[in-house]
């Protein structure tokens, strides 16, 4: 009687441990599949990696065939779905193409990009539907069809931004001409002003650098009071190559204050644009 008492039991623990068993592999298999599906599914919903490419600066021209470009705003609204980047062009060349072909896009795809104002020298491009997960973007500058057959040297141009650069908003709204006009001018004068705080840095450094150089020299000058004469014709030379050094950070300091100065006239400019719009 015993003996069948323990049969039971250790049958009950035999299918106890199968149950268990059981559990733990479909636990295993669910788990797997649904991680192998959110692998395969996961650029729906993250980011591509960073490819690196040339991110072109905002406010700095870029020269291509006789034409200046220059990016003065580059936004985007991820709520939206939106982007709006506003571009300078002067048109140098004699060809009198002043309208282009404006695409924005990825590695991958193209955006659904509209030209919203185009003059001579001012470009508002509107970009809608744009992904989450994008990171990186060219703005392609190109002739049209039509103007392909005119001769011009220009072909095209690419500038770039990614996430990291371009300036994020909440709310991107569509502006008049002198909307756009006075967007632009503001926007100049903001890339102008940082611009001159980077010269300011550099000249500063400039500086700092020149009072190195006097201290180095009197401190081996006073040296050469106890140098044998060997000694001093070495810290002579030292001297003179400090001389040297101190005589090209004198004209980089002059560089970079009539650097400072054109800037200072731009900003002044563009406020007196601002005003006069």
């Amino acid at each position: 009687m015993n003996e069948g008492i323990r049969e039971q039991e250790l049958e009950r623990k035999r299918r106890r441990i199968e149950k268990s068993g059981n559990r733990l592999l479909y636990g295993f298999i669910v788990f797997f599949l649904i991680g192998y599906g959110f692998f395969f599914s996961s650029k729906v919903w993250m980011k591509a990696p960073y490819e690196g490419v040339p991110v072109t600066e905002i406010g700095k021209s870029v020269t291509e065939e006789d034409r200046i470009v220059t990016i003065d705003s580059w936004k985007y609204s991820e709520s939206q779905k939106k982007m709006e980047i506003i571009v300078e062009v002067e048109n140098l060349s004699l060809d009198g193409i002043d309208t282009y072909k404006w695409t924005v896009k990825t590695a991958n795809s193209d955006f659904n990009t509209k030209v919203l104002v185009e003059s001579k020298d001012l470009v508002v491009i509107s970009v809608s539907d744009v992904p989450r997960n994008w990171t990186e973007a060219a703005l392609t500058m190109e002739l049209k069809p039509g103007d392909k057959s005119k001769g011009s040297e220009f072909k095209m141009l690419k500038m770039y931004t990614n996430q990291k650069h371009v300036e994020s908003v909440g709310h991107i709204k569509e502006k008049s001409i002198t909307g756009y006009r006075k967007e632009q001018v503001r926007e100049k004068i903001r890339n102008y002003k940082e611009q001159l705080k980077d010269l300011r840095r550099s000249k500063k450094g400039i500086e700092e650098k020149m009072l190195q150089a006097d201290k180095k020299t009197k401190e081996l000058t006073d040296d050469m009071t106890y140098q044998t004469g060997q000694e001093q014709e070495k810290t002579g030379e030292q001297i003179n190559t400090i001389a040297a050094e101190k005589e090209s950070l004198t004209d980089q300091l002059e560089t970079k204050k009539e650097e400072i100065k054109e800037m200072k006239e731009k900003i002044r400019i563009q406020q007196e644009l601002l005003r006069e719009l």
